[in-house]
């Protein structure tokens, strides 16, 4: 099953987040595992971050490495990802701790955005979610027919 939903979720003060139930059993049983409790979070595009259960970031890995051995290019983004991925732990609550150089680099202050896209989840801060949405709702129809491949 993809990760989907949308979930406003408080940050506390040591910057730890709870990640919702159907998110984490979602990552869960993309790993095969009923145990797992750990995440992979990167800088993602348009500022905000994304959360990778191990296998699809290993996945990533393996398919821009091959990729970028050639190009200067992708291999200087290779170095930023992965300089900056961090693995994060649920505890006990559900919660994971944001690292602050990544709270920082998606401006997440007080508050988070969770979004399911797929085979990962997008933080965001809570302004821009809700800036993208009043900016790009319009255009659902005609970005849709492009996803889906449809005329």
């Amino acid at each position: 099953m993809p990760l989907t939903g949308t979930y406003e979720r408080a940050i506390d003060q040591q910057l730890r987040v709870a990640i919702p139930k159907a998110m984490r059993q979602e990552f869960c049983r993309q790993e095969g595992n009923d145990g797992l409790n750990r995440l992979f979070l990167t800088p993602g595009f348009d500022g905000v971050l994304n959360a990778y259960c191990p296998s699809v970031f290993e996945t990533l890995g393996r398919v821009r490495t091959s990729a970028a051995s050639g190009a200067a290019a992708l291999r200087k983004f290779a170095r930023l990802f992965y300089a900056q991925a961090y693995p994060a732990e649920w505890d006990g609550q559900g919660r994971i701790r944001i690292p602050e150089r990544l709270a920082a680099f998606a401006d997440l202050r007080d508050a988070v955005v969770l979004v399911g896209v797929n085979d990962h989840i997008e933080l965001w801060a809570p302004e821009k979610w809700h800036q993208f949405m009043r900016s790009e709702v319009e255009e659902f129809d005609r970005l849709g027919a492009e996803f889906f491949g449809e005329s």
